[in-house]
C-alpha cells in the first residue's frame, strides 16, 4: 500500500484551510492510500473520523518561528525515515511534494488596516525559508490572486503552479436545503419570514475579514428601522470592542455566535451574505452562501470572487467601505427580479464546485 504523508501544524477543524487539508487527505485514503498526518496541535477525533492516522509531533522553541523551524524539522526526518511516497505540505514544512499555501501575508500586511508585522516575523520569514531553501514540485493555490503574488514575490515559475479553488460539501450547502429549512431555522431564533438577514460567517481574524466594517454597514443599513435583522458568526477576543460598534437598537437585532456546530444552517436563513475583507486568499463562505441561494457582497480582493463572472458590479466592491455595502444591499432589495437572476447565474458557477471536483484537479498533478 502507498503512503502518504501530510504535515501541519495545526489541524482542529473549524476553517477553509482545515477543510481542504482533510478533504483531499480524505480522497487520498479512498484511493488507497495509507494516509498519516502530522500536527502538533490537532484534533484526532476529528482526523480518525476521516479514516485517517493522526500523529503529534512534539516541538522545542520559545518563538513562534522557533517552533515554525521545530515542527520542519522533525517532520523531514521522520518523513526520510519513514519512505513516503507522497508528501504534502501546507505551508509548515519545507520539502514536499506536493505545497498547498492558504494565505500570503506578505500582501495581507500590506492590503489590511491597522495590521501589525507579527505574522511577517514569523509566517513570513518562514515562507521566506520554503522558497529561498524548500523544495516542491508543484504548489497549489487557491486562487489567481495568491499564484500572482507567489510570482511576484518570489519569482516562481508559474508551470509549477496550479490554481484550484476549493470545494463546498454541496450535500449540506444547496438551495434545495434553504428551501426546506429556512423557516424553521428563522423560527428557532424568533426571525419573521419576511425579515431581511443580512450576516457575515467567518472562523474569526475578524480585522482581516472588515468585521469592523460589517457592524457599520449594519448600523446604516438600520438607519430606516426596516424589518432587518443580523447575523454575525466567529471567534475573537476582543469581541465587545467589536459589538460596541453598533448602536444600542440595532445591536439588539444581532446574532452573535463564536461558532456553530451545523453552521449551513445560517446559511439557510440569510438573504444576503457580506464578506469585506481586506483580503481573502479564496473564502470558502462565498461558496457555501452562493451554493445556499445567498447573494454575496465581498470585497475587491477576495479569491473567492475570481469564479463570478456575471453581475459583479452587485457582488464585488469597488472599494472596502461600509456606505458601498449598504448602496449594494438596498439596491437589491428595490429589484427583486436581478436578485433571482444573480442566484440563478451564482448557481451555474457552484454546480459542480465539489469537493470530488477538487481533488479530480489535485490527483491530476501525480498521475
Amino acid at each position: 500500500m502507498k503512503k502518504v504523508a501530510i504535515g501541519v501544524r495545526t489541524l482542529k477543524g473549524g476553517t477553509g484551510a482545515s477543510a481542504i487539508v482533510l478533504q483531499t487527505a480524505k480522497y487520498f485514503k479512498e484511493q488507497g492510500y495509507n494516509v498519516d498526518i502530522y500536527a502538533n496541535k490537532l484534533n484526532k477525533e476529528l482526523i480518525r473520523s476521516y479514516g485517517l492516522n493522526p500523529i503529534k509531533i512534539t516541538l522545542f522553541g520559545f518563538s513562534d518561528y522557533g517552533k515554525r523551524l521545530s515542527f520542519a524539522t522533525k517532520f523531514d526526518k521522520i518523513v526520510k525515515k519513514m519512505h513516503y511516497d507522497l508528501v504534502i505540505g501546507h505551508g509548515d514544512i519545507l520539502h514536499q511534494d506536493i505545497l498547498f499555501l492558504h494565505n500570503v501575508v506578505f500582501l495581507a500586511n500590506q492590503l489590511i488596516v491597522d495590521e501589525n508585522s507579527k505574522k511577517i516575523d514569523t509566517v513570513g520569514r518562514f515562507h521566506n525559508k520554503i522558497f529561498s531553501e524548500g523544495s516542491f514540485k508543484h504548489i497549489v493555490a487557491n486562487s489567481n490572486l495568491m499564484k500572482n503574488e507567489l510570482i511576484h514575490r518570489y519569482k516562481i515559475d508559474e508551470n509549477k503552479i496550479i490554481v484550484v479553488y476549493p470545494g463546498s460539501d454541496l450535500s449540506k450547502f444547496n438551495i434545495d436545503a434553504k428551501i426546506q429549512e429556512r423557516d424553521n431555522i428563522r423560527k428557532k431564533y424568533n426571525i419573521g419570514k419576511n425579515t431581511i438577514v443580512v450576516g457575515l460567517i467567518t472562523s474569526g481574524n475578524f480585522r482581516k475579514r472588515g468585521v469592523k466594517l460589517f457592524l457599520k454597514a449594519c448600523n446604516l443599513l438600520d438607519k430606516d428601522k426596516k424589518d432587518i435583522k443580523f447575523l454575525l458568526v466567529g471567534k475573537e477576543k476582543h469581541i465587545d470592542d467589536y459589538l460596541n460598534i453598533l448602536n444600542k437598537d440595532t445591536k439588539e437585532k444581532l446574532l452573535y455566535f463564536p461558532s456553530y456546530k451545523n453552521i449551513e444552517e445560517l446559511f439557510y436563513m440569510l438573504d444576503f451574505f457580506v464578506l469585506p475583507a481586506f483580503i481573502e486568499e479564496f473564502g470558502l463562505v462565498v461558496n457555501e452562501a452562493i451554493a445556499c441561494g445567498v447573494v454575496p457582497i465581498i470585497g475587491p480582493n477576495v479569491g473567492a470572487g475570481e469564479k463570478i463572472s456575471n453581475f459583479r458590479e452587485y457582488m464585488i466592491l469597488e472599494d472596502t467601505n461600509e456606505n458601498e455595502i449598504v448602496q449594494k444591499i438596498e439596491y437589491l432589495l428595490e429589484n427583486q427580479e436581478l436578485v433571482e437572476k444573480i442566484i440563478r447565474s451564482n448557481f451555474e458557477v457552484i454546480k459542480n464546485s465539489d469537493w470530488i471536483e477538487y481533488n479530480r484537479k489535485i490527483e491530476q498533478l501525480i498521475s
